[in-house]
């Protein structure tokens, strides 16, 4: 495994049962591809029961990273997890609205921030 790899790797964490994705500040397609696929994988391993994707470090959002992880978000649901978004920052809500972006909020939750997000899924797990 290659380093650019590694650190993709480490971006992928679990915290009890809920899968961390943080999301660098360089949306890369191919790195978004990669961690499409590993995502599931690792949801599954360790039988996690929802997944928050942390924006907070990211600046800038095109019309095709908010699409790949829109799939990967509605491939996370479709197994079985509560799916959160996470620390959007202005700019890139901003930016989403420029480009007709929309969540699809029957699979996506959002939260200011980690913090919130992790209470929101908790929550979500008593109901």
């Amino acid at each position: 495994m290659d380093a650019a790899k590694i650190e993709l790797e480490k971006s992928l964490t679990t915290i009890s049962d809920c899968l961390i994705i943080s999301l660098s500040a360089e949306l890369a397609d191919e790195d978004l591809a990669y961690l499409s696929e590993r995502a599931p994988q690792k949801a599954a391993k360790y039988n996690t029961t929802c997944a928050l994707l942390n924006f907070s470090r990211v600046s800038t959002m095109d019309a095709s990273a908010f699409l790949i992880l829109s799939q990967l978000s509605g491939v996370l649901k479709l197994m079985g997890l509560n799916i959160m978004w996470a620390g959007l920052t202005p700019g890139v809500v901003c930016a989403m609205a420029d480009l007709n972006l929309e969540i699809d909020e029957k699979i996506i939750s959002t939260a200011l921030d980690m913090n919130t997000g992790l209470a929101m899924l908790s929550a979500f797990k008593g109901r």
